[in-house]
């Protein structure tokens, strides 16, 4: 009896110096990956945040930071599936909802990134990041009416954005409003910084 009451108490605090040593070790790889991300070396982390994984699978921080890492890498599969486990044990992270969307719009399936985006305003309607992603995705769909009203939304919010009266002016310009579009184009500070400013010069000379 004495003996195995000496056993379960042995078990008992081999438990207790396990588990903070294992916890331990988890969170030195952890680091160790942090530490590669924080110098470009995505792919060198990604080895660090699944042997995490592996370890811990229900570890709070490092499932956000991998996505991070896979979406730079342009592993927009990998990227999603990251995400979506984030939300899993954070479903009020706006940034990961943002990201998982960013990952299906670059991987086409931009409808399913428009339900993420509004599971993310839900949550906070007037957040800009949101609203500027869910304009960007409706401009690549070419629904530029409802594009604009998106716009304008984040105008409204944050006023004097360059790169929303950009994307305005070119939803104009695809609707054939050309003297709306040059009205948009001409609130820019400097236009040669934008991708297609030729096509704005072009334009605004033509109506103005």
């Amino acid at each position: 009896m004495i003996k195995q009451l000496l056993n379960s108490l042995l078990i008992l605090v081999l438990i207790f110096i396990y588990v903070p040593c294992k916890s331990q070790n988890v969170d030195s790889i952890f680091n160790k990956g942090k530490e590669q991300f924080e110098i470009g070396n995505y792919s060198g982390a990604l080895i660090y945040f699944n042997q995490t994984i592996r370890l811990q699978k229900n570890h709070k921080k490092v499932y956000y930071i991998a996505g991070i890492a896979s979406y730079n890498l342009k592993d927009y599969k990998q990227s999603k599936k990251y995400f979506k486990q984030e939300l899993i044990s954070n479903p009020k992270n706006i940034n990961a909802f943002i990201f998982k969307s960013k990952s299906k719009a670059q991987l086409g399936k931009n409808r399913s990134a428009l339900k993420d985006l509004k599971k993310a305003l839900k949550i906070d309607s007037s957040n800009v990041l949101v609203l500027l992603e869910k304009s960007n995705i409706l401009f690549t769909q070419k629904k530029y009416t409802k594009a604009i009203q998106a716009y304008l939304k984040v105008n409204s919010i944050s006023p004097k954005t360059e790169i929303v009266y950009y994307k305005l002016g070119f939803c104009e310009y695809y609707l054939n409003h050309s003297t709306d579009a040059c009205n948009y184009w001409s609130k820019l500070e400097d236009i040669d910084d934008f991708e297609n400013y030729e096509t704005i010069i072009k334009t605004c000379k033509l109506t103005n």
